[in-house]
């Protein structure tokens, strides 16, 4: 099981950057059918073994094949994307999302050993039954995520640069997308917090080993505490915590922050912005453009944290603009309702950021917390209630995850959702499944041979203390440098050059 588990996680680990590119231009559920593909191919191959009684090494084969056809990374890569694209279209917050997500997961991860644990018993203690559900389930899913799934066909721009396209062919090319840029550290950061969140999450195991031996469970008492752990982790996902981000945003809406960094007035009065920028839309005739004057771009107060593109796209009918051989300033016709309008939602999505970020060191310092609690426990009811409250800080993961999708949008414009989606699936892959359980595996096997069992949870607590320190130097401001480049679309959204 061990050596399954690590071929799975590993091939799954490295495939998930190329499976994770290609839905961007495939379409994210046509990418879901190959990784149901891979998961049906590994049942069958276990079936086949277990029926025709072969070699039981050949279920290496069907671990190989599930990790190339994706496996669990890309799947949790995959719906992350997916649960961003269309929230983004809505503008609603991504945290609360995946947060979501992960709630109904942990709903079927709760609801499916009883159920196997029921298919076999009502088939006369056939142990292959789940596997046989299992493959009649997959068709009907592929049915449902090929023609009820809602599509979205994204385009990437493919041109990267020479050190990018060298990078990419590395096996872990994905993690090539935090490093720093421009002297902004903040995707690294984020990275190695997800990676020490994951590498705490990687310790339940043992936790629950612990449990077991310090207050003698049986399988009953195992039970009832994973039983408690998986409610409150569905009630903490699933309604606490979106529940105080509802509140936390509808104070926000009635109360927006208001924009410091440009005033509206000099907007309306044709006056430039700081550094000299002029900000509007125009129209589509750039006949009168010179070829070589150099663009340059700034800001608008802070971007959207579910865009793309940092520069903004105001309406042609709302602004309109004249553009002369000799003179490009701006002429804007909008009127000032509109403009602090368009200031607040602004200014609402960068507090939305600030918002995913705050929760995202609150979860830390709660897991901090509990773990202390967990650290000093001496009996049952002292161990099983922080265990329980320590739920809240599931939403760690999911917070780091949308500021880091946030971030791409302020600082980054040469990279995809889909590369940083990618990089956080290889490190909760690498850390949870992996390295974690034996880093608190082997620390728990020592320390208990000297009589200090208690020693993994000072391990805990100290990789908390060092998380909380991680996420405090990240940085959500604007500060971006300026991109040489013209850009124009469709819907009037351009970045003038200044003479």
């Amino acid at each position: 099981m061990t050596i399954e588990s690590i071929t799975l996680g590993c091939f799954s680990a490295l495939s998930t950057g190329y499976w994770s590119r290609l839905s961007e231009k495939r379409g994210r559920p046509n990418i879901l059918l190959i990784v149901y593909l891979g998961l049906g191919l590994s049942e069958l191959i276990f079936i086949l073994v277990k029926v025709f009684k072969l070699p039981v090494n050949l279920l290496l084969i069907g671990s190989l094949v599930e990790g190339i056809l994706g496996g669990p990374a890309t799947l949790n890569a995959l719906i992350t994307g997916y649960v961003h694209d269309h929230l983004s279209q809505h503008q609603l917050s991504t945290a609360t999302g995946l947060m979501l997500s992960a709630g109904a997961a942990m709903v079927g991860s709760a609801i499916g050993p009883s159920f196997a644990n029921w298919l076999i018993a009502f088939s006369d203690a056939q142990l292959l039954a789940p596997s046989y559900a299992i493959l009649v389930c997959l068709p009907p899913l592929a049915l449902v995520t090929r023609f009820l799934l809602p599509h979205k066909k994204l385009s990437v721009s493919m041109d990267f640069s020479g050190d990018s396209q060298i990078q990419r062919k590395h096996i872990l090319a994905p993690l090539h997308v935090l490093r720093p840029v421009r002297g902004d550290r903040s995707l690294l950061l984020l990275g190695i917090s997800y990676g020490l969140y994951c590498f705490v999450g990687g310790s339940s195991t043992v936790k629950l080993q612990y449990a077991a031996s310090e207050f003698d469970w049986d399988a009953v008492k195992i039970g009832e505490y994973l039983t408690i752990l998986g409610s409150s982790r569905v009630a903490s996902l699933l309604i606490v915590i979106p529940l105080i981000l509802y509140v936390w945003n509808r104070k926000a809406n009635h109360d927006p922050v208001k924009p410091s960094s440009v005033d509206g007035s000099d907007l309306l009065e044709g006056q430039n912005v700081a550094g000299d920028f002029h900000y509007a839309s125009m129209d589509l005739n750039f006949s009168n453009l010179s070829p070589h004057s150099k663009p340059t771009a700034v800001v608008f107060g802070c971007p959207s944290t579910n865009t793309s593109r940092s520069s903004l796209t105001l309406c042609p009918s709302e602004v309109v603009l004249e553009v002369n051989e000799d003179d490009t300033r701006c002429k804007t016709s909008a009127t000032k309702d509109q403009e602090l309008e368009l200031n607040s939602s602004i200014s609402q999505k960068s507090y939305q950021t600030q918002i995913d970020l705050n929760l995202a060191r609150f979860s830390i310092g709660w897991g901090m917390i509990c773990g202390v609690c967990l650290l000093f426990s001496h009996s049952m009811l002292s161990f099983i209630v922080p265990s329980a409250l320590e739920a809240l800080s599931r939403s760690t993961g999911p917070a780091i995850q949308a500021v880091a999708l946030s971030l791409i949008a302020i600082k980054r414009d040469n990279i995809g959702s889909a590369d940083v989606i990618s990089s956080f699936s290889l490190i909760g892959i690498l850390a949870y499944d992996l390295f974690g359980p034996l880093l608190f595996g082997a620390v728990y096997v020592t320390s208990r041979s000297q009589e200090l069992s208690k020693c993994f949870l000072f391990v805990i607590v100290a990789l908390e203390i060092i998380n909380l320190t991680v996420i405090s130097f990240v940085d959500i401001s604007e500060k971006k440098a300026v991109d040489e480049e013209f850009y124009c679309s469709e819907g009037g959204q351009v970045l003038l050059p200044n003479n």
